[in-house]
């Protein structure tokens, strides 16, 4: 049997599904995704590190690393997203879109059915 293992997923990810889901959700439904939507996949919302920087310091080393990852030939919100896997220390990162993160990433980047079936 598998080891309960923590799941996460980034603010960025959740704000991403919440802007989807915005052209067919109503102003209430959306507010309550964006409240509830890491119980409902009983998950841990992660944000940026901001290693006690200053706004300004924190603003520069975001921009700098998501520029590194961008010049791997990702696109900016796949970067940040991936950005913020790696500070949380992930051992996978799942994805149906394999193909965005692979080689971008010393984190173990697979889709569903392969975390599953590991």
């Amino acid at each position: 049997m598998r080891s309960v293992e923590r799941k996460y997923t980034s603010i960025f990810n959740v704000l991403e599904v919440c802007g989807i889901a915005s052209f067919n959700l109503n102003d209430g439904e959306v507010e309550k995704l964006f409240r509830e939507f890491h119980k409902k996949y009983d998950l841990e919302v992660v944000y940026p590190s901001t290693n006690f920087l200053s706004v300004e310091e924190f603003v520069e080393d975001m921009v700098s690393r998501t520029f590194e990852k961008i010049k791997t030939k990702i696109n900016f919100s796949d970067a940040i997203i991936l950005l913020i896997a790696e500070e949380c220390g992930s051992e996978y990162f799942v994805t149906w879109n394999t193909g965005h993160f692979k080689n971008r990433t010393y984190i173990d980047v697979l889709n569903p059915r392969e975390y599953l079936s590991k």
